[in-house]
């Protein structure tokens, strides 16, 4: 099995795609929002913590056609929700905006988001498995470090995401929609 160590850096590396997504939700508003940074943490932590437990589950039953094209889904809703906030923020679709506007985060986005960084975390199920962790009981240690990990990379990167946000003077959320549709090269290519 894993050490605890192992266990903290599979979060972490889990936890980075979390971080990126939180990092552009932060950006995009002018402030901080409590309510928006713990409920995306939050949700965040619970997807990367269950994806890992949904891919230990069904080993057996799909995991090879579960690998075929988890990452193509990961892939689509970066490239749609990334090219929506790039597209919707061009200069010809702003009439009369002088002053940057507070771009709202709904809990559709946030779940759509949850979901898409989570994908890939459905492998470690399977490697979960592989490294000796087989019963439930075995998980409950590995899946509440992802999802502490998770929750708090994604809280400190709304905070740090505001603080930039709030420093650039100009429209971000073209920027996160690009990092976002990067993020979903990377999951498609890696």
């Amino acid at each position: 099995m894993m050490t605890i160590t192992e266990q903290v850096l599979l979060s972490l590396a889990l936890a980075i795609d979390c971080f990126t997504v939180s990092l552009t939700f932060g950006a995009i508003r002018h402030r901080f929002d409590m309510k928006l940074a713990l409920s995306s943490s939050v949700l965040f932590g619970l997807f990367q913590a269950g994806m890992p437990y949904i891919g230990w589950l069904a080993i057996n039953l799909f995991s090879d056609k579960l690998e075929k094209f988890d990452h193509w889904i990961a892939f689509v809703l970066l490239l749609f929700i990334g090219g929506k906030m790039i597209i919707e923020n061009l200069p010809f679709r702003k009439e009369n905006d002088k002053e940057r506007k507070e771009t709202d985060i709904s809990l559709v986005l946030i779940l759509v988001m949850a979901v898409a960084t989570s994908i890939d975390a459905l492998a470690i199920g399977p490697t979960l498995s592989c490294t000796g962790f087989k019963t439930k009981a075995d998980l409950v240690c590995p899946l509440a470090i992802i999802a502490a990990g998770s929750f708090a990379l994604s809280l400190i990167g709304n905070i740090i995401g505001v603080k930039i946000g709030s420093r650039i003077n100009f429209p971000i959320e073209p920027i996160g929609g690009a990092i976002l549709i990067l993020l979903g090269f990377k999951i498609l290519l890696f």
